[in-house]
């Protein structure tokens, strides 16, 4: 008897397993397919047209996660993310690497896992051409990316290499720190 038992058991987990992981494995798949689809542009041609040919583009590093709403509201946001430094605006040398960066549709998928950590980003950018605005925050602890418009409509992105973004963010930070060392 308990072998029966134990057999029925074993039986059922196993049926129970394979049908459940066989549906995720073909989500992701048709994901993926999906997303290559969709790689020919970021977001969509006006807002692309913004981040490849901006007139300004400003830096901004925000904060790490502020808990107390008092420390909050002490401090410049946007959309609600704290601002912690404005860097000002990006120089040629520096918009023609974030532009080889920014141009690589292929590192962004709108398809992914939801990832349980809160989006927060480590820095922003607000891209101007004539008077429409972007914004384009990066989070290096959730490895997403999420582009905003001026009313706060955000599409966020799973990058499939952060290190890319964050290496220049990083070569950022040293060239400003070199120029003004009283950082």
């Amino acid at each position: 008897m308990k072998w029966i038992l134990l057999l029925a058991t074993s039986l059922f987990v196993g049926a129970c397993s394979t049908t459940f992981h066989s549906p995720i494995s073909k989500e992701s798949e048709t994901a993926e397919e999906n997303d290559s689809a969709q790689r020919y542009c970021i977001y969509n041609d006006s807002v692309d047209n913004i981040l490849m040919h901006p007139s300004n583009v400003k830096m901004y590093q925000m904060f790490s996660l502020i808990r107390d709403s008092t420390d909050a509201g002490q401090v410049d946001s946007l959309f609600n993310y704290p601002i912690k430094k404005y860097f000002g605006k990006l120089k040629q040398d520096e918009k023609t690497l974030l532009h080889f960066i920014i141009s690589n549709t292929q590192q962004y998928r709108t398809n992914y896992t939801l990832i349980r950590q809160p989006f927060n980003p480590d820095f922003a950018l607000e891209f101007t051409q004539r008077k429409q605005t972007i914004y384009y925050f990066v989070s290096f602890g959730t490895g997403e990316i999420a582009i905003a418009d001026i009313r706060g409509h955000f599409k966020f992105f799973l990058m499939s290499d952060v290190r890319t973004i964050e290496r220049w963010y990083d070569y950022i930070l040293i060239e400003r720190t070199k120029n003004n060392p009283k950082r």
